[in-house]
């Protein structure tokens, strides 16, 4: 599985949390979660019912781009990305980074450009990350996280792509026994992975920078 070697959360929380990108990502790959420069990212907190607040998470480096569902029909599809989220429970937020699963619904419709669809996340699983060993997120098994996802065809082989989801996650903190709800949903937008003129190499680095 993909190792996580990116870093443009802290990046982009260091520059501007309060700015997101542009919420919208080009790309010549027609899937749900495109490989290359996109990224879905999340800047609306999700406080815990137990109190603790998960303040900003990214998606980016997918390496699945499964084809879109034909013209009025449905998929399930896999997607692997790696993930980095900040998280403070009982204590300052924390950097977490490594590998994210998830597991999305498409329903399409019968249009043809743009090709509209409705999106469910189905389940997110968040096992590979750096988190502590009690600590557990995941996408709400009762709650709909819907969303949608627009494709327009520009030139030849290209494509401009709006797409968000609303996830209900939920935090446990004693290795999955108990499960505290977030209050509300929190959106994550595909957009434009942030150019960075370097890269890390550690979570390490990125912490002590960012602490």
């Amino acid at each position: 599985m993909k190792t996580l070697l990116s870093f443009s959360a802290a990046v982009l929380l260091a520059g501007a949390l309060a700015t997101p990108a542009a919420p919208y990502c080009d790309t010549p790959n027609a899937c749900v979660f495109p490989p290359g420069p996109c990224s879905y990212l999340g800047f609306e907190p999700a406080t815990f019912t137990n109190g603790a607040v998960l303040n900003f998470l990214i998606f980016e480096n997918s390496i699945d781009c499964a084809p879109l569902p034909p013209v009025g029909g449905s998929t399930n599809q896999t997607i692997t990305s790696t993930c980095a989220l900040r998280l403070a429970n009982g204590g300052p937020p924390t950097f977490y980074g490594g590998n994210a699963v998830m597991t999305m619904h498409l329903f399409g419709d019968p249009g043809v450009n743009p090709r509209e669809f409705a999106l469910e996340l189905l389940a997110l699983d968040l096992s590979g990350t750096s988190l502590p060993g009690n600590v557990r997120l995941r996408e709400s098994p009762t709650q709909a996280s819907s969303g949608h996802a627009s494709f327009t065809e520009g030139p030849p082989g290209q494509f401009h792509i709006d797409s968000f989801f609303d996830v209900y996650f939920e935090l446990s903190v004693d290795s999955g026994v108990t499960w505290f709800p977030a209050t509300g949903p929190s959106r994550t937008v595909l957009s434009p992975s942030p150019p960075l003129p370097a890269r890390a190499s550690t979570w390490g680095a990125v912490k002590a920078i960012y602490r």
